[in-house]
């Protein structure tokens, strides 16, 4: 057996002949796809990528990033467009009790949306997504975050503060496209132009970033530049407003 480990919570053990025996924690537990049981920080594309790959390849060797495109290449050519698509989503959601509300920006206009969204990383056009936040930590109100927890019901005038900030590792400039409905009701066709409409470069970067804190190289940067408690705190620039 061969051991691939980052730490005591994160590793997978693979057979002489290269066949998965197990995958465990947060960054590989859902290669195959979500499970209820596992709440999901990013999309489960990123666990199947790093398990394929780490087989393949090891953690002893810089990210290739054409490896990492042959990966991918390989894992669309052998699933179906909706167990892809559900490797591909990623969960995102409004959070009532530190007053984080989801909100887009799209075509200069701002849009408010149901708590719970499934979202995906678009090549052409779409949905910029922010939050805004209410909080009593400085002073000064954005016209923007005020109007958008508003329209979630809540009164900003209770907060000190408000601004609007990025969600935790995602880009507000890259372009995604919002989607709630059952994706087991898609035709293959309807699914097959959503995937290839996909930018699956956003992927590999979320993947890199996964795989440089396992690799095993000196010089490869280990820190996550989108640590989520840092980045919740982060105001955005005025692109919203």
């Amino acid at each position: 057996m061969r051991l691939v480990t980052k730490d005591a919570n994160n590793r997978i053990e693979v057979s002489l002949d290269g066949k998965l025996l197990s995958a465990s924690g947060g960054d590989v537990s859902c290669w195959r796809g979500p499970v209820p049981n596992k709440a999901l920080s990013h999309p489960a594309l990123i666990d199947r990528l790093m398990v394929d790959y780490m087989i393949k390849y090891g953690v002893n060797e810089p990210f290739d990033i054409g490896r990492a495109a042959g990966v991918l290449a390989n894992i669309k050519s052998t699933l179906p467009p909706f167990e892809m698509l559900m490797l591909y989503q990623q969960i995102i959601n409004s959070m009532e009790g530190s007053v984080r509300y989801i909100f887009a920006e799209i075509n200069g206009q701002i849009r408010t949306f149901q708590h719970n969204n499934r979202i995906f990383a678009i090549k052409p056009e779409g949905a910029h997504l922010y939050m805004a936040n209410g909080w009593n930590n400085g002073v000064g109100h954005d016209e923007t975050a005020d109007k958008v927890l508003a329209a979630y019901g809540v009164d900003p005038d209770q907060f000190k503060n408000t601004r609007v900030i990025k969600i935790s590792r995602i880009d507000p400039q890259q372009n995604m496209f919002i989607y709630n409905q059952a994706l087991d009701e898609l035709d293959p066709a309807t699914a097959k132009g959503l995937i290839d409409n996909l930018d699956d470069g956003y992927y590999i970067d979320l993947f890199r970033t996964t795989y440089n804190n396992w690799c095993n190289m000196a010089d490869h940067d280990s820190d996550d530049p989108d640590d989520p408690d840092n980045q919740n705190n982060e105001e955005t620039t005025s692109d919203a407003a």
